[in-house]
Order: structure tokens, then C-alpha cells, then sequence
């Protein structure tokens, strides 16, 4: 079965302290709620469903604690934290290091990016100095070519699953932990009643903030189409060969319309900004 996740971790001198960091660092996840809500606006359950504003506004609030819910695994013999889940780039410096976990494509993982915990360090290390009487030892066929490139593959992919088999990182992803040695819990960030309806709070307004950006994007279409005429593409009215349509990073409340010259888009002919608030 193919898996995906994030995790970060966090060295901890006792589970006390672990339980502590946790807390930390909840509370923190807490206080970046906009950019929070921000990244996961795709995902809001009212705006991906037409329903009545009573359940749709109870629909956000189950997806509100879903999203602010945070699993954390301990595992008590290395002394280490995991935080389960994607979380903005602020909050890394609370952490001592960030990795994704996957099986869709090759684990061959830069040896870099598992600096920050000891324990990945040294697992690191130990396959880096790994020939290929170890490395075939440990696959279940003969490797074709035994060259310097195909051996580096396969000591990062080694370090990947050795990390991976340590943490038993695939009992703890299917549920089936079974050792007082690995702890498991959560905590909730919207843990009082004003934290939930400040964030709901948030919710609404970014939702009225999409509102304004998809008026705006409707009337620069309608401006690209009557300056294009015939060029227009209608099928794809917001990423035209003759314009394009989009956010704009040179003015925070701004969206931007860019009309090109022909469909290679090299040349700009003229480019115009609207402010979403107006909208």
C-alpha cells in the first residue's frame, strides 16, 4: 500500500519535556491560524459544497477540529518527538528537523536531509560507509550495475529504510503500534470556546476573501475579452496564450491582467491591476 506524510521532529530530554514541546508548539500553531487557514482554503468544507449556511457553518467547525488537532508519537528509547503533519515554514525553527515519508518513487533521500537528530545522523553515517557485500545483503535481487552512482542509490535508500524501520514508522501509519516504548497522543490548538469562534472568525473572512478574488478574476476576463476580440480563448479564460490572469506579488491586494503581444508571451502589450477589496 503506497503512503505519503510529513513529520518533524523534536529531541527531547524526558517525556516530560517532550509533553512540554508539545504543548509549545501547539500553542504556536494556534497563533498562526491565518496562514494556517490559508494553506488548507481549498479544503473548506463550505466552500466546496452549496449547502445552508447553518450546516455549512457546522461543517467548518468539525473541519476547524480536524485541522487544528495535532498527532504527536514519542518514542521513549531515543528520546524523540514526532509531529505529524505539513506546517508553516515559521514554525520550523521550533523544530530540529522536517521529513516527508513516501513509497511512490524512489528513497534515495540526500544525506543533508536528515541532519538535525542524532539518531538519523548516525544511521547516516553507518550506510555511508556501506559496500556492496552490505548493501546486497539486505535487497531481495541482484543489483545490475555495481558501479559508484548505483551504490551511493542504494546507501541513501538503505539510510531511508533504516530510519523508517528504527521509528517502526509503518506500524504507528496503519494503527498497529503494540509497545509501551512508542507513545502516542494529541493536542487541540482551538482548546477554549474564544479560540474556536476567533478562528471561525478567520474562516469567514477568508472566504469572502476568495469571493472578491474570483469578482476580480470574472472582470479582467471580461476585459482581456473585449480587447482580444477574436484571440480570446474561451476555453481557458483566466490562462489564454494572449493573457494571463493572476495574483499579483507587486501589490498585496492586487490582481493582475497581462495582455502579450502574440500567443509566445515574451512580449507584454499592456497589463492591468484591479484591487480585490474593491470587489
Amino acid at each position: 500500500m503506497s503512503y505519503r506524510f510529513d513529520m518533524c521532529f523534536i529531541q527531547c530530554k524526558s517525556l516530560t519535556d517532550a509533553y512540554e514541546k508539545a504543548r509549545k508548539f501547539t500553542e504556536q500553531y494556534y497563533k498562526n491560524a491565518d496562514e494556517v487557514i490559508a494553506q488548507n482554503e481549498f479544503y473548506i468544507p463550505s466552500r466546496r459544497n452549496t449547502l445552508p449556511d447553518h450546516i455549512a457553518n457546522r461543517l467548518n467547525d468539525y473541519w476547524l477540529y480536524g485541522l487544528f488537532s495535532i498527532r504527536f508519537v514519542y518514542w521513549k528509547k531515543y528520546k524523540l518527538l514526532g509531529i505529524s503533519g505539513d506546517y508553516p515554514e515559521k514554525m520550523m525553527e521550533m523544530v530540529d528537523m522536517h521529513q516527508y515519508f513516501q513509497n511512490s518513487c524512489d528513497q534515495d533521500y540526500e544525506y543533508e536531509s536528515w541532519k538535525g537528530v542524532k539518531l538519523f545522523e548516525g544511521i547516516v553515517e553507518k550506510c555511508k560507509k556501506m559496500d556492496w557485500t552490505e548493501i546486497q545483503a539486505n535487497i531481495d535481487y541482484e543489483t545490475e550495475e555495481k558501479n559508484e552512482e548505483s551504490l551511493e542509490y542504494y546507501r541513501k535508500t538503505r539510510a531511508y529504510d533504516e530510519i523508517y524501520g528504527t521509528l517502526q514508522l509503518g506500524n504507528w501509519l496503519y494503527d498497529n503500534l503494540n509497545t509501551p516504548e512508542i507513545i502516542e497522543f494529541s493536542m487541540q490548538a482551538l482548546n477554549t470556546y474564544e479560540k474556536n469562534i476567533e478562528v471561525g472568525v478567520l474562516v469567514q473572512k477568508r472566504l469572502a476573501r476568495l469571493k472578491r478574488e474570483e469578482e476580480a478574476h470574472m472582470y479582467l476576463v471580461d476585459v482581456a475579452k473585449e480587447k482580444l476580440g477574436d484571440k480570446f480563448d474561451n476555453e481557458h479564460p483566466w490562462n489564454s496564450p494572449y493573457a494571463i490572469t493572476d495574483n499579483t506579488e507587486e501589490y498585496e491586494h492586487g490582481m493582475k491582467l497581462t495582455i502579450y503581444e502574440d500567443n509566445s508571451r515574451k512580449v507584454e502589450k499592456e497589463h492591468i491591476i484591479v484591487n480585490i477589496d474593491e470587489f
